[in-house]
């Protein structure tokens, strides 16, 4: 089993209670899947998610029999991506079946959120023409075979998000100290009054710096990178203190903010 990143208890989860996955990579973080890889019953590679799709392009991890991928509508010879994009282009290009789970829970006005983008493989390799975050190159769709599409399974599911923990003052206060210095390097001139693009990682200690950064009135709204968009990234959006977020997924909470409502957001995996 390939996948673009880790999976929910169904999945993972089930499929390793049930002794079903005899190999898996690139990534996991399942309890049961963990116990099976450690006690030898899965073979198991880790390896960074950015390597996968061009692993499977080159078939150095055998062919691909069956791509299940979800998306949010179809059209003709196409998909449009729901909140998960992962590797799903590189494996829909090289299965050989394609089975589409069209989970309604996601609306079709989620066209346009992604950027999909393959670079060439080596040595025809260019670099990937990202210079700003807002910058978009590639498609917002994943183009399919009809002929290999065997089924499309109707769904209307929530996605198995672990909710994050609220700010503890730990949190709170390596977010302030964060804040301040970046502030401080702006006034020593380090740092352009125009600040600059930031790169943010995932969990709570993300969540509280953003949003120590979002209460600081002499930090200028900003463009960021982040591998996961998270809820703190919603709210500097919306309060227009973040102008444009890039990132590779979705991990939101379930209150009233969906993620569709704000043209702000590309979901833009560039791998």
């Amino acid at each position: 089993m390939l996948t673009g990143a880790s999976t929910g208890p169904s999945l993972d989860g089930a499929l390793a209670e049930a002794a079903a996955i005899s190999f898996r990579t690139p990534y996991q973080s399942n309890a049961a899947l963990r116990s099976s890889i450690n006690k030898g019953e899965t073979r198991f590679v880790d390896m960074h998610l950015s390597m996968l799709p061009q692993i499977v392009r080159y078939g150095f991890l055998g062919p691909v029999d069956w791509a299940v991928v979800e998306a949010c509508d179809l059209t003709s010879g196409a998909a449009s991506c729901s909140a998960h994009r992962g590797s799903g282009a590189d494996v829909c290009g090289r299965a050989g079946k394609i089975l589409i789970e069209l989970n309604r829970r996601h609306p079709p006005s989620l066209l346009g959120m992604h950027d999909i983008y393959e670079p060439a493989d080596p040595p025809h390799r260019h670099e990937i023409p990202i210079y700003h975050a807002s910058d978009r190159i590639g498609s917002p769709l994943i183009t399919v075979d009809p002929s290999k599409i065997v089924g499309v399974v109707e769904t209307d599911l929530d996605d198995e998000c672990a909710p994050f923990s609220p700010p503890t003052p730990a949190t709170e206060k390596i977010g302030q100290n964060v804040a301040e210095f970046l502030v401080a390097e702006m006034r020593a001139g380090r740092i352009p009054k125009s600040f600059l693009p930031l790169q943010s990682g995932v969990g709570d200690v993300a969540n509280s710096v953003l949003g120590a950064l979002g209460r600081l009135p002499e930090i200028p709204a900003f463009e960021m990178y982040t591998e996961v968009l998270q809820d703190s990234v919603v709210d500097l959006l919306e309060s227009g203190r973040c102008r444009f977020a890039s990132t590779c997924s979705l991990t939101l909470s379930r209150r009233p903010c969906a993620a569709s409502s704000s043209s702000s957001i590309s979901s833009a995996p560039r791998s």
